[in-house]
Parts: structure tokens; C-alpha cells; sequence
């Protein structure tokens, strides 16, 4: 009579052929995927095309900035909405000079594709005025200043349209318009960069790639017009890429989370300044347009007639 173990304990030779055949399997299943992510899903190529399909379908992001020269420093943080209601909100931190003639101004800033709004919160220094008393910048703190268009129906708003037509455009599309727009940049090549350049660091414990990209001006002014006019934007819609045909390109570096493909970091060649991109797609944005505003050239006439 046949038993499954003998008497001495040993497997029979069948048992033990399927648990090496499952563990060669698990073996190789693990060396797949290690595969698929090593060349395939984590490729530098990937990533960065990843990285700007992902930008193109953001609902929201938050960008922030601080840059120093001399005695002048500006920290500056923005949240860009893009959908449902296109709207940027946000707050800077401008200090000039030191010590005694040391100067901050605390700035609010709402922005939409039609109009700038802009609030001085606080305006703080211990200079003193010409009868040597404080200086007194009450009449314009607190109250919003609107830009003024000649046309109501142009998009003109800085705030907003430098958020979102960005050196990597951010915003809401479908996939075909993201697609055709990705196209757009391969074909003109508007952004090239070398495989061989691109470098690796963690973040955090994530992996980042960052890439030294060169931007060339006519293929993103081409894919900027086109994307403009997908999202209801007007003021490229007379500019001609052709124009920029003979312009010199520009270099800049982006970082990128591998995992999410979403891009953590920006900065010029010429290193002025590094830009952070957090908080993706979080809550909607309930900022209310200000009702009440005076003209932005009154509001710096304000600040500007303090003596």
C-alpha cells in the first residue's frame, strides 16, 4: 500500500519537483515585473512623457517659489485651479534692504484668465517719512486693486495665464487633446533632453528623475497657441510660431517622482530660482472673486504718495 510520506519523513520526489516548479515560477514572476519597472515603466523616456500628459489632465496644483539677490528676497506661494472654475490664489513675501531701511510688503493675489487682483495685507518698515514720523501706508493696505483691460472679453490676467501656460503647460484637457498635443511637441521637438544627462536621487524615499531639458521656442509657442485655444484662452490667438523661428533656445531643469509621474521641481539653466509643485489635485478652490476693488493704478498711487 502506497502512502503520501514514508516512514522516515522524506517528501516524495512529486511534492517536492511542485514546490521547486512554484518557486522557480515566483522566481521568475518577480524577475518580470523587476524587469517591466527597471526598462520599461521607470525608462527616463516614460517618465518625462508621463510627466507632461499628467500636467495637461491637473486639476489643481500648489506652486511655490523663494528667490534672494542682494538685499532683495521674494517667497511666494500660489495654488492653480484649472477646473471646475480656472482661478489662481495665492500670497508673496517681498523684504528689500536692512536694517533700518529694511522694507516688507505682504501681498494676497487672486488671478483669473480675465483680471489680476491683488491686496496688500501688510506693508511693514521702520523708515520714517519726511516730517519723521512712521510712514502710514493705511490708505492702501487692505484693498484690492483690479487690472484694467481695454477689452473685458481678452484674457488678459497674468496671474493665472503665467500659471497655466507654463514652460510645461498645466491644465484639464480630455486624453485626445492631451494626445494631440503631445504630438505636437514631439513633432516640432519644443522640449529634447539626453537620456544619458538624466539623474537619479530619492525624495523623501521616492525616486526622482531630473532632466535637463532644452526648450525650443517655436514648437512651444506652436503647442502653447494650441493649447491656449482648447482651454479659452485668447491672447496667443494672433501670435505666429514662425516669428520665433530664429530665436535661441532655452535650457531649464524638471524634476520628476518617478511613482506619480507628476513634476516636483523646476529651475532655469541659469539657476534664479527653483519652483516646487505639491498638492495635486486637492479640494476645489472656494475663493470668492472680490467684489469691492479700486483700479491697479490707483492702489500703487496709494503706496507710491507716501513720503
Amino acid at each position: 500500500m502506497k502512502t503520501n510520506k514514508s516512514s522516515t519523513g522524506v517528501v516524495p520526489a512529486n511534492k517536492l519537483a511542485m514546490e521547486l516548479l512554484i518557486l522557480v515560477g515566483t522566481i521568475l514572476l518577480l524577475a518580470a515585473i523587476w524587469g517591466w519597472w527597471h526598462y520599461i515603466y521607470s525608462h527616463p523616456n516614460r517618465v518625462f512623457w508621463g510627466a507632461v500628459d499628467n500636467s495637461m489632465k491637473t486639476h489643481s496644483v500648489l506652486r511655490s517659489f523663494s528667490q534672494s539677490e542682494r538685499n532683495q528676497s521674494l517667497d511666494q506661494t500660489m495654488q492653480l485651479q484649472t477646473a471646475p472654475n480656472q482661478l489662481t490664489l495665492g500670497n508673496s513675501v517681498l523684504k528689500q534692504g536692512t536694517g533700518e531701511d529694511e522694507i516688507t510688503v505682504r501681498t494676497d493675489l487672486i488671478g483669473n484668465p480675465f483680471n489680476d487682483f491683488i491686496r496688500y495685507s501688510a506693508i511693514e518698515t521702520s523708515q520714517k517719512g519726511v516730517n519723521g514720523n512712521a510712514l502710514d501706508f493705511s490708505k492702501a493696505v487692505g484693498e484690492w486693486g483690479k487690472t484694467e483691460s481695454e477689452d473685458p472679453k481678452s484674457t488678459n490676467g497674468q496671474l493665472y495665464n503665467q500659471a497655466t501656460l507654463a514652460v510645461i503647460p498645466f491644465g484639464a484637457i480630455n486624453a485626445a487633446q492631451r494626445a494631440k498635443l503631445v504630438s505636437i511637441m514631439q513633432s516640432t521637438k519644443a522640449y529634447e533632453f539626453q537620456i544619458s544627462e538624466v539623474s537619479r536621487k530619492l525624495v523623501n524615499g521616492r525616486p526622482n528623475y531630473t532632466f535637463k531639458v532644452v526648450l525650443k521656442p517655436e514648437g512651444y509657442i506652436t503647442l502653447l497657441k494650441e493649447y491656449a485655444g482648447m482651454v479659452g484662452l485668447t491672447q496667443l490667438a494672433n501670435v505666429d510660431p514662425n516669428d520665433y523661428a530664429r530665436r535661441q533656445s532655452i535650457s531649464f531643469s524638471v524634476s520628476v517622482d518617478v511613482w506619480s509621474r507628476q513634476i516636483t521641481e523646476f529651475a532655469p539653466a541659469d539657476g534664479g530660482r527653483v519652483e516646487k509643485f505639491t498638492a495635486y489635485n486637492a479640494l476645489p478652490l472656494k475663493t470668492q472673486i472680490p467684489d469691492k476693488t479700486i483700479p491697479m493704478s490707483e492702489l500703487q498711487s496709494r503706496v507710491q504718495s507716501v513720503q
